[in-house]
């Protein structure tokens, strides 16, 4: 790697700048530490630019001092892609896209708050990866090599807009899958804002984040419809796997939906019984406040085995099936 190190360069100064006449750039295989703004800044106009195998904020594991003051890479541009690099020590976000205009990135491979090792570090300052503005977006995918690890920062994924895709991360552990390194503060997912139909996981193979160990909760879906948290493995956070709203903590059925709450602040399934026979398992049971209810019919119910949380309602940590 080539080593730029902003020490000398002043005060507001970005690592690299992207202007509205560098379409089209690659870069690949810098060092950029030590800037008293982002380490990359691209601006609106940019178009698809390729930020692939950098180091940015980190000179190697076991580096201290030597990150970039504000955000590690921001953007606001259309179609960039952010492919395998190693994002940390920033004093703001790790990756930030801010603007209307940053649609259809592809964030990939990424380590976002550890070392180049995947097990070390101290985090970004705030969230490892924060879609302010910008709609479309792919966050990892369902290949190892897709895989973002976004760990030991604030929060570790903030999302603000519409039709994001997140799968097949490892969001608050090491790059192995298992050792604890969670967000610190923040949840491991929060959806928020304006944001709607967004995929968290899903019922393709590989599609399912791990999530876990982070100091607030799994997923947590403050605002918007429409969204999707499906075959991922929750375990070990401080708050609810996954939590709905704003109110902290499980809220009981009503039996009621409101197109201005979270996921219309739709109600847990309640299971009435079980029976196995024939090497089948039937399951009965109904979603709401009461059997019979028509609220949430067509509703998809997945099944784990949970890992046992202080809320006595577990989180589910190994994907079993669905209904």
């Amino acid at each position: 790697l080539i080593r730029i190190h902003g020490t000398s360069a002043g005060s507001g100064v970005n690592g690299l700048y992207f202007t509205n006449s560098s379409d089209g750039s690659t870069i690949r295989g810098l060092m950029i530490t030590k800037f008293s703004k982002d380490g990359i800044y691209i601006a609106s106009g940019a178009d698809s630019i390729t930020i692939a195998g950098n180091w940015v904020g980190t000179t190697g594991t076991g580096s201290t001092g030597v990150g970039n003051s504000n955000t590690g890479i921001e953007s606001f541009a259309v179609g960039t892609r952010i492919e395998g690099n190693v994002i940390t020590n920033s004093g703001n976000d790790g990756i930030n896209l801010s603007n209307s205009s940053v649609t259809g990135y592809i964030i990939q491979g990424n380590i976002i708050g550890l070392d180049p090792d995947g097990a070390t570090g101290a985090g970004n300052v705030d969230v490892g990866l924060a879609i302010l503005n910008g709609t479309g977006n792919t966050i990892g995918g369902t290949t190892a090599a897709a895989r973002n690890v976004i760990s030991k920062n604030y929060e570790g994924i903030e999302i603000n807009t519409a039709n994001n895709t997140i799968q097949g991360n490892y969001i608050g552990t090491d790059i192995s899958g298992t050792l604890n390194r969670g967000n610190r503060s923040g949840d491991g997912v929060q959806i928020q804002g304006t944001a709607t139909n967004t995929i968290v996981g899903g019922t393709a193979a590989g599609a399912g984040n791990l999530i876990a160990y982070n100091a607030g909760k799994g997923v947590a879906i403050l605002a918007g419809t429409g969204h999707q948290v499906l075959g991922n493995s929750i375990y070990s956070n401080t708050g609810l796997g996954i939590d709905l709203g704003t109110t902290t903590g499980v809220s009981v059925n009503n039996g009621t939906k409101s197109s201005s709450l979270p996921n219309y602040e739709m109600d847990y399934p309640v299971i009435t019984g079980t029976a196995l026979g024939g090497g089948i398992l039937n399951v009965s049971g109904y979603v709401g406040s009461a059997a019979s209810q028509s609220t949430f019919a067509n509703a998809r119910v997945e099944f784990f085995k949970a890992a046992a949380d202080s809320s006595g309602y577990g989180e589910g940590q190994t994907y079993l099936g669905y209904l």
